[in-house]
């Protein structure tokens, strides 16, 4: 390796090591003086780091979405930060299907990574009713469990709040889980009668049905 080589990466290193320092000294500190500036500009470099290995990168991942919580509580009213965390998300959030197709060719586990609100690829595209996007995710996933963290609804409530017969469907054959409430304690099923939709609660009680005769079998 040449010189001017190691001393780049000596150098991406101590970069990289000084942002963890700032931001684990930025917990520490019940001071409210901050250059939050530099604080946002570790958010980002960070996050850069994090998206080019982020199976490796857990314990920093809690450390900045920590960091980024304080931030937020701190800024009251004015703009938050929000990550995205994985450049997937980012992919997501741009309607960019070729670049969503790039990442999960790259490493399946990328339909797993979630954001700080604990939402997968999948969940994000459906949210946001990037239809490409959510079909060919929610066809490279095996069973379609995906949740938002923070309100527990998951795919499945959010279709049958829309009254999405067509996805319905799709999500039950990819296994989701019927019988899971939100953090509201409210089930698909819940939602469906709450909304008066009779054809979602037709679908929804034959599907519980059959589920339930195949158990006791």
């Amino acid at each position: 390796m040449k010189r001017k080589e190691i001393v780049t990466e000596q150098a991406e290193k101590l970069s990289y090591r000084e942002m963890l320092r700032r931001l684990e000294e930025y917990l520490a500190s019940e001071s409210q003086k901050i250059n939050l500036n530099k604080l946002v500009g570790s958010f980002i470099q960070i996050e850069r780091e994090i998206a080019n290995n982020p199976f490796v990168h857990k314990e920093t991942s809690a450390l900045l979405l920590n960091a980024i919580k304080k931030y937020n509580a701190q800024r009251g009213n004015r703009k938050s930060y929000y990550p995205l965390t994985v450049m997937i998300h980012r992919a997501v959030f741009k309607n960019d299907l070729a670049a969503v197709i790039r990442y999960v060719e790259k490493d399946p586990r990328y339909l797993l990574q979630k954001n700080s609100s604990g939402e997968t690829p999948l969940y994000v595209a459906y949210k946001l009713h990037h239809t490409k996007i959510a079909h060919f995710l929610l066809h490279e996933t095996k069973d379609a469990h995906d949740a938002n963290d923070l309100s527990g609804d998951t795919l499945l409530h959010l279709a049958v709040a829309e009254g999405n017969v067509d996805d319905v469907e799709k999500l039950l054959n990819k296994h989701a889980l019927i019988f899971l409430p939100n953090n509201q304690g409210f089930t698909p099923l819940d939602i469906a009668r709450r909304e008066k939709n009779r054809t979602l609660i037709k679908l929804l009680e034959a599907h519980q049905a059959k589920l339930e005769n195949n158990f006791y079998i």
